[in-house]
């Protein structure tokens, strides 16, 4: 590279400062990318940790709901078994209530049959009691009479009833209804008593509170295991954001120093036009006809090839670090 006159020296030595300004703007942009880069990262960590941490307290709020409602149900169902049980307590005791006055009205008709046999004047041994023996069996629940019996019945129906037959009859037929009705009362005394005594011994075999908190106990541990879940898989994105973020900036650095050594490499080849250029104004200087001018130029051009050496060594230490 020549250079003919001094306005080519002061634009080749402006050419260089003017780099300096870019390059000064260019670390600027980069800085600022690398601020706003950080701040969307920044912001993007704290959303992350605000998401692992709603669903941390989520799945806390889980198992609590799940083990409230376990127990509640266990109790609730276990208030109802009491609730049950004395209610089948109270109806067992109503109904023997009953049949105690089902056999005093069983007695009292007794007697009163046995005041009409009283009244008629009826021997236990006469035919009218026997056929209101025969009478009185076929008015059973289930009747247990011969074929003979049958026609003898129906032949005491189709003549008619006498007058103490059928009222003692009416009477018979009423403590039938009644024993019936007893009948009924202790079957279902003795259903309920076998209800009461299985839940208990229900309950003597096992304890449904000791399993609502054994399976609450499994509950909390399922919770415990999922939130370790959480936190672990929370400190691998963490660690993979933490190395991404060191694989950036090893690939920024990477380029900052690239990108040194080409303005290195630039100034070092503007150092040497620069040296030439130097060469070719000294050998002027030997010449008597040289002007003040160019004395001068030539000084201002050693002079900021020493800003420019500077600027090389700079450059050379922003690249090493």
């Amino acid at each position: 590279m020549r250079v003919n006159n001094s306005s080519e020296l002061h634009a080749l030595t402006r050419d260089g400062g003017a780099k300096m300004s870019r390059r000064e703007k260019a670390i600027a942009a980069a800085e600022a990318e690398k601020n706003r880069k950080a701040f969307f990262a920044a912001n993007g960590q704290t959303a992350r940790r605000n998401d692992y941490a709603q669903r941390i307290e989520n799945r806390r709020r889980q198992a609590k709901k799940e083990i409230k409602k376990l127990v509640g149900d266990v109790w609730d169902n276990d208030r109802k078994l009491d609730n049950d049980m004395i209610e089948l307590k109270n109806k067992s005791a109503e109904l023997k209530s009953e049949n105690k006055d089902l056999r005093d009205t069983i007695k009292n008709s007794e007697q009163e049959r046995e005041a009409f046999k009283a009244e008629y004047g009826i021997a236990d041994d006469s035919e009218e009691q026997r056929e209101l023996e025969l009478l009185q069996r076929a008015s059973e629940r289930i009747p247990d009479l011969s074929m003979e019996e049958w026609d003898k019945y129906n032949e005491i129906t189709a003549r008619g009833l006498t007058d103490y037959q059928q009222r003692s009859m009416e009477k018979y037929r009423y403590e039938v209804d009644c024993r019936e009705k007893l009948r009924g009362n202790e079957s279902e005394i003795e259903g309920n008593f076998g209800t009461v005594r299985a839940t208990k011994q229900a309950r003597l075999e096992s304890d449904p509170m000791l399993e609502a908190q054994e399976a609450a106990d499994k509950i909390a541990a399922a919770a415990s295991k999922d939130i370790a879940g959480m936190l672990k898989q929370e400190a691998i994105d963490h660690v993979n954001e933490e190395n991404e973020k060191k694989l950036e900036e090893a690939k920024k650095q990477k380029e900052k120093k690239e990108e040194e050594e080409e303005r290195i490499s630039e100034r070092k080849e503007k150092r040497e036009a620069i040296e030439k250029q130097i060469e070719e104004l000294t050998e002027k200087l030997s010449s008597s006809s040289i002007s003040e001018d160019v004395k001068k130029d030539v000084q201002e051009l050693l002079d900021r090839l020493k800003l420019l050496d500077e600027d090389i060594k700079g450059s050379l230490i922003d690249a090493n670090i």
